[in-house]
């Protein structure tokens, strides 16, 4: 039998805002399976290119693997908060080569999700305009059902 709700993906970045989304996802959408979904970027996108003496090749793929490691880490604990809110979730870690949203948006027309479900920072108006918002990018280039949880207030 297939999922009522079809599959969705979950954001999850280890964040307070996208933990509280995860344990309110099943009261507020249908899906009961998916992916708890943890992007990363790349040292070299994040910090940019250094000189080569600072930033050597070694360095680069160490961290790199730290990158990719500890962002796999956090899509399973994700998952495992779904998995305690009965939701069945494969935990992934794409890579984004920009914004996180886009690798998001990606990863949910490569695996034909029904929806994406994502929490808030809670950043101020300020910080998000300097830092970017990962949920406003979804909000504004999302061509799928979007549910976005915000962070209670604290």
């Amino acid at each position: 039998m297939s999922d009522p709700g079809g599959r969705a993906v979950f954001c999850y970045d280890g964040s307070p805002g996208a933990r509280y989304a995860l344990e309110h996802a099943a009261d507020l959408c249908q899906a009961r399976s998916g992916w708890a979904v943890c992007v990363w970027q790349s040292p070299v996108v994040l910090f940019g290119e250094m000189d080569a003496g600072v930033w050597d090749m070694e360095d680069r793929d160490r961290f790199e693997q730290l990158a990719r490691e500890r962002s796999a880490d956090v899509a399973r604990e994700g998952a495992g908060i779904l998995s305690t809110v009965g939701i069945s979730a494969e935990p992934a870690a794409p890579v984004a080569a920009g914004s996180a949203w886009r690798a998001i948006l990606e990863f949910a027309d490569d695996h034909d999700a029904h929806l994406i479900v994502a929490g808030t920072r809670g950043r101020s108006t300020v910080a998000s305009l300097v830092l970017g918002s990962v949920s406003h990018g979804l909000a504004n280039h999302a061509h799928r059902p979007l549910l976005i949880i915000p962070a209670p207030a604290e």
